[in-house]
């Protein structure tokens, strides 16, 4: 039986698209001397490309489109005048790494339209070294840190959902998250441009390469701008569709890593199986190990999809250990305690129109061990068995950005939680505590204490971390000030790496104590999120 199951939940083959038309579609492949084929719904079927050229190698192995520092151009003209009234995606594979300037300040930009409130698309500048902004049209700045360098070709995109947000993804992975006005409409008198901007003649540069461009007038979802990746980057993972979805405490996977999911031990978690083909049999596939990727030893099928969990780990095993439950076609979603360890995890489905019968959600990682931190995003509450100390103000977990301008981040760094300390009045020069719960150093591999820090605000206080053995406190790091790099709606946290290995308790077992001492006005709110101990 375990053999016939095997056949039928991994032989099978579906495409993933994202589901939508775009407006403009370039994939720069009809020569050197262009134009570039538009294959989208407006604007011309061509793009002059106006002294841009059409050259190197795409990751598909064909052109792309190259800029130059010589010219002083405007970008490609795409003959669409701008008009966005319910949302907008802006997509697209960057590769920068033979820039003369990658890593310092590699300023250029790579689409937009100055008629349409100065909307556009940049890299570098005041967005910082190899990251991008999204910017104008009436929208608050949107960064995406970190998208492109040396690294070699990333996709990159930003939406603006007019709900009341904007997300900015790296490789199909969200990156940030901005809130936004609701039902904003982006419109111009002009046309907009790719490759640069009508309004500097600040086009792409020597070194700097675009391929697979696509704008939308509708804002995709993370699943589908997951699907957009897959041509710019070699996929790694399988990805959810509407036929096959898998998630843990919401998190699947994205194109090239498993979902990371962390519980504590005694905690349980949100299993989530959704499938829009309606009856379906379904099974879930588990490991007492993590899922592998592609390049190790998983297994690629036609049309995109892989198997990742590790069919010859011998721990292999089945929810229903064969498809005998229909689905129904509604979303199950299961409460699960497990003991200790990491396990692995991917979702199929029966499907009759697949070549093959079947699909495959996302690959999940869960581990679950007694003190491995927190992302906040379970609830509103204190995670389990953190505690505030005696005579210290709690910190708060919060969703929607701290209250007082000028200070806190505008978002949680992970979607939606984030901690932080509040100090409006009477907190303006209080002391805040948190400690975590009780970490068992011997079951630590890496003794790294990680998490993402956000220092906003013109009265920043001092924040003290210490490691607390039984009531008696060891400082580990100290934090004074703001954060010079950091502002609203721009770079709103770093990540900081404690090394936990000098500080090894006697006994083997200590809570980490956040201590701040607010600055004294309402502009010092410190923020946490993404904590982890490993």
């Amino acid at each position: 039986m375990r053999s016939v199951l095997l056949a039928l939940i991994f032989g099978l083959s579906t495409a993933v698209s994202a589901g939508q038309s775009p407006v403009l579609s370039y994939d720069f492949d009809s020569g050197a001397a262009g134009p570039a084929v538009n294959a989208g719904s407006g604007g011309s079927s061509t793009m002059p490309l106006n002294g841009l050229t059409l050259s190197g190698a795409s990751p598909n192995g064909t052109t792309c489109l190259q800029g130059d520092t010589a010219l002083a151009i405007y970008g490609g003209d795409s003959g669409w005048i701008t008009n966005l009234a319910s949302g907008v995606t802006i997509a697209f594979c960057i590769e920068t790494s033979g820039h003369p300037l990658v890593g310092t300040n590699a300023f250029a930009y790579l689409c937009g339209d100055q008629t349409a409130g100065l909307f556009r698309c940049f890299t570098d500048g005041v967005a910082g070294p190899d990251s991008i902004m999204f910017r104008g049209g009436g929208l608050a700045d949107t960064l995406c840190p970190n998208s492109h360098g040396t690294q070699g070709w990333t996709h990159v995109a930003f939406v603006y959902d007019a709900t009341g947000e904007s997300r900015a993804y790296v490789n199909g992975s969200r990156v940030n998250t901005v809130a936004q006005p609701a039902a904003l409409a982006i419109v111009g008198t002009g046309t907009f441009r790719v490759g640069g901007y009508s309004g500097s003649i600040d086009s792409l540069d020597t070194g700097q390469f675009m391929e697979s461009f696509r704008l939308y007038d509708t804002a995709l979802t993370d699943t589908q701008i997951n699907q957009l990746a897959v041509g710019c980057i070699t996929q790694t993972y399988s990805l959810n569709s509407g036929a096959a979805s898998f998630a843990v405490n919401g998190v699947s996977s994205s194109v090239i890593a498993p979902g990371q999911v962390a519980v504590q031990t005694g905690a349980s978690f949100a299993v989530t199986m959704d499938s829009n083909v309606s009856p379906a049999a379904w099974d879930l596939a588990y490991t007492l190990a993590p899922t592998v990727s592609l390049l190790g030893g998983g297994l690629g099928l036609p049309g995109g999809q892989i198997v990742n969990v590790d069919l010859a780990d011998p721990s292999l095993s089945f929810f229903n250990n064969v498809f005998a439950s229909p689905w129904g076609g509604v979303p199950v979603s299961i409460n699960v305690t497990l003991p200790g360890g990491t396990y692995g995890g991917q979702f199929a489905v029966t499907n009759p129109a697949s070549a093959a019968g079947y699909s495959l959600g996302g690959a999940v990682d869960l581990t679950v061990a007694p003190c491995l931190g927190s992302d906040f995003d379970q609830s509103l509450s204190l995670p389990p068995g953190w505690s505030t100390p005696g005579g210290a103000v709690s910190w708060t977990v919060d969703a929607s950005g701290t209250p007082s301008v000028g200070t806190g981040p505008t978002a949680a760094l992970s979607q939606p939680n984030y901690l932080y300390c509040e100090t409006s009045s009477p907190n303006s020069s209080a002391s805040f505590g948190i400690d975590t719960c009780t970490i068992n150093f011997a079951t630590l591999s890496n003794y790294k204490l990680d998490f993402d820090l956000s220092r906003i605000g013109a009265t920043m206080g001092t924040l003290t971390i210490s490691l607390n053995e039984g009531g008696t406190l060891s400082t580990i790091a100290t934090y004074s000030g703001a954060d010079p790099n950091q502002f609203q709606n721009g770079p709103e946290w770093s990540a900081e790496s404690i090394d936990l290995l000098p500080f090894i308790p006697a006994s083997g077992a200590a809570s980490i104590r956040f201590g701040y001492t607010a600055g004294g006005s309402y502009t010092g709110d410190v923020a946490l999120d993404n904590l982890s101990i490993n």
